[in-house]
């Protein structure tokens, strides 16, 4: 047997089988992967784990964790980064037709006032 415990304090007690672990149905895992002590056969600790879902047999579930690469979390900040940029972007965006649409608004109005 083997206790997973994540970065909340959440655990999970699972049958080991090598580097997989079986329960008897599928958990809900957290999101928060960033923290995951598993200790059993061996006792180790992941940093900015994945879930990998092995398989799913007579209705017990099989998985294990991998530690993303450096690769992987500079790719993710990237993403991420780019994503508040368009975000930022739209927001600004959004602003500036506002005040196009006020300025023409006020253009109108002081047309009509010269008419």
């Amino acid at each position: 047997m083997a206790t997973i415990t994540f970065r909340d304090g959440t655990q999970l007690t699972a049958e080991q089988n090598g580097t997989c672990f079986i329960l008897d149905g599928k958990p809900d895992f957290l999101e928060d992967l960033s923290v995951v002590r598993i200790e059993g056969e061996y006792t180790f600790v992941l940093h900015n784990a994945v879930l990998i879902e092995c398989a799913s047999v007579d209705g017990r579930y099989w998985f294990s964790f991998i530690e993303k690469t450096a690769e992987e979390i500079e790719k993710e900040l990237l993403h991420e980064s780019v994503a508040a940029l368009e975000d930022a972007l739209c927001e600004q965006d959004a602003a500036g037709e506002a005040w196009r649409a006020a300025i023409e608004d006020a253009l109108c109005e002081l047309d009509r006032e010269q008419e």
